[in-house]
């Protein structure tokens, strides 16, 4: 398996608000942001250990052998 540090960060999918209210739409968007910005804080090993585990669902023991 090739390795990741090396791979452009993957954006983290972004909740929708599909026909939802004005205020609502601006609490996702700023949800968004915020979540953003406090993954920008984290190492690059540390994003990619949050978005092996969260978002492509990789099994804890198979990302801790690395």
């Amino acid at each position: 398996m090739p390795s990741r540090s090396h791979s452009r960060p993957r954006r983290i999918p972004h909740e929708q608000n599909p026909g939802g209210s004005a205020p609502q739409a601006s609490f996702i968007d700023e949800k968004n942001e915020l979540m953003e910005l406090a993954l920008r804080t984290l190492s690059p090993r540390d994003r990619e250990v949050l978005d092996r585990f969260y978002v492509r669902e990789e099994p804890a023991e198979e990302i801790c052998a690395l």
